[in-house]
């Protein structure tokens, strides 16, 4: 949880936080922590951990170069000094949304001309409700692709394994016929002598 306020709307963005925070405990969402002082607290929604941001929006004013730095910028031909800015508090706040330690934002309600965020946090807490569902079905769905993945892969280990004990049984079944045809060639050859020494004897 984070809170960034100017000194005069610190106590509307506190406001802002605590109106959130009641709404979700009151829908049976609860609010935790890690045991480490450095780490953010969050609060669960559907299993889902989300983090809340509470930042006044600010207005930023160029600061005039003075004459020195001008007559630098323009000596040097460079920007020597650059641009500097002031920041101005604005009054009007966002909220945002992200899981514990990360700064992607998962989903965002403002002040506008039209409304400001306290009469949109109602709607903003339905939508984080929304989204946890959405998050888990996706999770679910996942589960179970990676489930299909991996007996897919299983399927195909062993088809493979399958396939290479056929090669080997196809090799070793070619060699044992190489082998009984060289054989069966030396046989043949052996047997051209004796059939010659048999005919010459009944020749004479």
């Amino acid at each position: 949880m984070c809170v960034a306020a100017s000194q005069t709307n610190s106590f509307r963005a506190a406001l802002l936080l605590n109106l959130v925070l009641e709404l979700l405990l009151a829908a049976g969402y609860w609010l935790s922590g890690s045991a480490k002082s450095d780490s953010p607290a969050f609060l669960a929604i559907l299993g889902l951990n989300l983090s809340f941001n509470v930042r006044e929006r600010s207005r930023r004013e160029p600061m005039p170069l003075m004459r020195e730095q001008r007559y630098k910028n323009e000596e040097v031909g460079l920007n020597f000094h650059t641009q500097q800015y002031e920041y101005h508090p604005t009054g009007e706040f966002d909220i945002t949304v992200t899981e514990p330690n990360s700064s992607d934002e998962l989903a965002k309600t403002d002040d506008s001309r039209s409304a400001s965020v306290e009469t949109k946090i109602v709607a903003f807490v339905g939508r984080l409700r929304e989204l946890s569902i959405r998050r888990r079905v996706k999770a679910e769905i996942d589960a179970k692709r990676q489930v299909i993945a991996e007996a897919k892969a299983a399927e195909e280990r062993r088809l493979a394994e399958i396939r290479r004990k056929a090669l080997e049984r196809l090799k070793q079944v070619e060699e044992l016929a190489s082998k009984l045809e060289r054989a069966n060639r030396l046989r043949s050859l052996a047997e051209v002598p004796n059939r010659k020494a048999v005919f010459k004897r009944r020749s004479d």
